[in-house]
């Protein structure tokens, strides 16, 4: 238990550090570019979340915790950055983000944390190995995703999903 909160101090006190560095660095990122990027990544999220919902539905077998723990670290550290991909400027164009980022941000920020705090907690989870607990907590990461995706993404057409 005292290792797991020294792991997570640490982890949070990085997690503060590099939200500052991204924070500027996507700020001096040109609007279509930062666009591409944020694309690219809310895919490598979404490709995650698919084989972790593989796994909790028992539709694939070959998981491992390890690998679990991999795909939420994954979608924690993007959740990190998500505050900084949504800079003035980058919500025209081919987007599938609403205005209600930007009209309701802090609204946006809460539910980026949220997948960023269930994602840390799948990792947590993990670590023990439990598979009951495991899929659990991927409902709750999902539910997190689709707490942002209803509200501040537009739907998407039906080529993409």
């Amino acid at each position: 238990m005292r290792r797991s909160l020294v792991i997570g101090l640490a982890m949070g006190t990085v997690a503060v550090a590099m939200a500052g560095i991204v924070a500027e660095a996507f700020a001096q990122a040109r609007p279509l570019d930062m666009i591409r990027y944020r694309q690219s990544a809310m895919k490598g999220n979404g490709g995650y979340l698919n084989a972790l919902n593989a796994y909790a539905k028992g539709e694939v077998t070959l998981v491992t915790k390890d690998t679990i723990k991999a795909y939420a670290a994954a979608l924690a550290g993007t959740s990190l950055e998500i505050p900084g991909m949504f800079p003035a400027g980058t919500d025209t164009g081919r987007t599938n983000a609403k205005p209600e980022i930007w009209q309701k941000n802090a609204d946006f920020l809460a539910a980026a944390k949220r997948l960023g705090e269930e994602s840390t907690k799948l990792a947590e989870v993990a670590t023990g190995g439990n598979e009951a607990a495991m899929k659990e907590q991927i409902g709750k990461v999902a539910q997190a995703c689709g707490g942002c995706h209803q509200p501040f993404r537009k739907p998407l057409p039906p080529a993409s999903r």
